[in-house]
């Protein structure tokens, strides 16, 4: 049953749901900050604006610093909410998830801001299980594709409501 398996899960669902929505809200709460160094640090590109051999960009400008401090205080965060020894480490992996799914759209030339359907919705939600996995506490295949499918549906409906409120650019 499906809530059952919410239920189950429900510190993975939190943790990565959470972490990967605070990614997004973070960096534009930030781009809403006055000017400045502090500012202009947070925003640099993870990739340094760095080419890879392709000549394309490694990850693109939509991935900047402030990610990795977001992810680490959830890190700390999720670690005192969650007795888990897998808590501390992934909103880590939920954030080089999303690098990853960057990593890949840029090696297939789509362009920063663009939707590939399913690679945008699991990315996040993949590298978290492949860390639950490594950590010896993985689901059940049946319980992890159910939850698949409800992140797919919830991050749509999150990125349409972001749209819809002016927070996003595009509804994906």
């Amino acid at each position: 049953m499906v809530l059952e398996a919410v239920l189950a899960y429900s510190w993975f669902i939190v943790i990565t749901f959470v972490t990967n929505g605070s990614l997004f809200a973070g960096v534009f709460i930030i781009k809403k900050m006055r000017r400045g160094a502090v500012r202009d640090f947070l925003l640099t590109p993870v990739d340094m604006n760095k080419k890879f051999p392709d000549k394309r960009a490694i990850i693109g400008d939509h991935k900047p610093v402030a990610g990795i401090f977001i992810a680490l205080a959830f890190s700390i965060f999720f670690s005192l909410v969650y007795r888990l020894p897998v808590a501390p480490v992934l909103p880590v992996s939920v954030f080089l998830g999303d690098i990853a799914g960057s990593f890949v759209k840029r090696r297939f030339g789509i362009k920063n801001g663009r939707s590939v359907p399913l690679l945008d919705q699991l990315n996040f939600f993949v590298a978290g299980y492949a860390v639950v996995v490594l950590y010896g506490m993985s689901f059940p295949l049946a319980d992890f594709l159910q939850l698949c499918v409800i992140t797919v549906i919830a991050h749509a409906g999150s990125n349409a409501f972001a749209y819809k409120i002016g927070m996003k650019g595009s509804p994906w």
